[in-house]
């Protein structure tokens, strides 16, 4: 199991819209961290009620395998339920291949290259 790294940070320059930075190794030994990283999503759009767009931001992402698709699938069409869109932005040329191979790339809106200023650091681990 690699290590996983995750910031939720609010953008400066658009209001309603958070941008959740996530690095490293994301297999299945690290779904936990992952469901830590959206409890906290959750607990941001709780206090702030006007965030209507999440941009995952995968630019540092080594690895991610079909467990983690699976979640991040679930995680997606859970917040879309509650009005909240997702975008995954700047995945690596083999993350892009991954969804594009499974099918994801047709379920979930992915962004090959995005440009983010990131505000305040909410979560860290």
């Amino acid at each position: 199991m690699g290590m996983v790294k995750a910031k939720i940070s609010e953008r400066v320059d658009i209001k309603g819209e958070l941008v959740v930075m996530i690095s490293g190794y994301l297999d299945i030994g690290n779904i936990p961290v992952l469901r830590e990283l959206f409890e906290k999503v959750d607990e941001i759009l709780e206090v702030k009620k006007g965030i209507k767009l999440i941009r995952i931001d995968l630019m540092d992402i080594r690895l991610l395998d079909s467990s983690v698709l699976g979640y991040l699938i679930k995680m997606e069409r859970k917040l879309r339920d509650r009005g909240v869109y997702t975008i995954f932005i700047n995945p690596n040329d083999d993350v892009y291949r991954t969804f594009v191979v499974t099918g994801v790339k047709e379920i979930i809106p992915i962004q090959k290259e995005c440009k983010c200023q990131i505000g305040e650091v909410y979560f860290e681990r």
